[in-house]
């Protein structure tokens, strides 16, 4: 006699309490028929109308969850096969969904922003299963604003792969279907800068004063950088001078010059705006200006005053080492 499995009925009212879960929230479940590792894909609606965002499930019931000893996660087996096609391959956003069937819950996480898993599947893994822990916080519905800002941020992040792996010439064809190639450049440059000046970070990070500021002088001497970016560098520029005069014992009575310097360059980038950035700069020459006064008048000891002050916080954990607040 043929007869069902018992992970077939959970399979199935898996299935059921996740359409139970979504549908009331207007997004509509199309079931995939042939199972390759897809068992849904989702489209969103608001108001009645798509609004655009599509995204694909990987379903996992179970009677007898794995919930960590704190309750903070559930832990998912997966092929490595399938782990490395999720994480790794997959051009699409994809949501890794655990129902609980026993406690009627749901919940997701999403595989191609775990970084975690992504190093231990780029670092090769010797088991043929990986273990996957999905966070309880990420229960749904209550989650579901989030799960779709999660959405939008893998489309970021899939088009950043996408377009890391497309060869020259590709790009270059791709143009033709952009219209408003200058809009393109101007925003590529915009990133590209915010790339450089995270690379300043982690050198200022590492000490590496002398590299760091060279890359942050890189953004703002260059004309096709926004206004926003090259103030950025600038400050980052103040902030290096200000670690490196830490580092080597400078007299304490130097540092808020260094600072002084730095708005005064602000205030000459901002001359002609915007006026958000030209009122930045202002606050920070006066505060400059107000810390060497305090050491001029008062002798009050310039870290213990920096510490506490509103506008500086530490770096990398040393509280010894403090920059301006962005």
């Amino acid at each position: 006699m043929i007869q069902k499995s018992l992970q077939q009925d959970t399979d199935r009212a898996g299935d059921r309490l996740l359409r139970q879960t979504l549908e009331p929230l207007g997004w509509v479940l199309t079931g995939i028929e042939e199972d390759f590792g897809i068992d849904h894909v989702v489209q969103i609606f608001a108001d009645g109308s798509p609004d655009g965002l599509w995204f694909k499930i990987q379903l996992k019931s179970s009677a007898s969850s794995r919930y960590s000893a704190d309750g903070r996660f559930v832990s998912v087996e997966l092929d490595l096969d399938h782990a490395k096609h999720y994480a790794l391959e997959l051009r699409d956003p994809i949501f890794l969904i655990h129902a609980d069937i026993q406690a009627g819950r749901v919940f997701w996480s999403a595989p191609q922003l775990d970084n975690v898993l992504i190093r231990r599947l780029e670092e090769g893994n010797n088991s043929s299963r990986v273990t996957i822990r999905i966070p309880t916080s990420n229960a749904i519905p209550d989650t579901a604003g989030k799960l779709l800002e999660t959405v939008e941020r893998l489309y970021i992040v899939l088009g950043n792969r996408t377009l890391v792996a497309a060869s020259a010439s590709s790009f270059a064809e791709s143009l033709q279907y952009q219209p408003g190639e200058g809009k393109l450049r101007e925003e590529f440059q915009r990133k590209n800068d915010i790339l450089k000046l995270r690379r300043v970070q982690e050198l200022l990070v590492a000490k590496h004063y002398p590299e760091a500021r060279s890359r942050a002088r890189v953004v703002v001497s260059d004309p096709d950088s926004s206004i926003e970016n090259r103030f950025w560098a600038e400050e980052k520029i103040g902030t290096i001078d200000w670690a490196e005069a830490v580092t080597r014992n400078a007299p304490q009575a130097d540092l808020p010059s260094i600072w002084l310097s730095s708005a005064q360059k602000l205030q000459v980038l901002t001359k002609k705006g915007p006026p958000h950035l030209k009122f930045s700069a202002l606050i920070a020459r006066k505060a400059a200006e107000l810390d060497r006064l305090v050491i001029e008048n008062w002798g009050f000891d310039y870290f213990a005053a920096s510490a506490s002050h509103p506008r500086w916080k530490p770096i990398h954990g040393d509280e010894g080492l403090c920059g301006p607040r962005t």
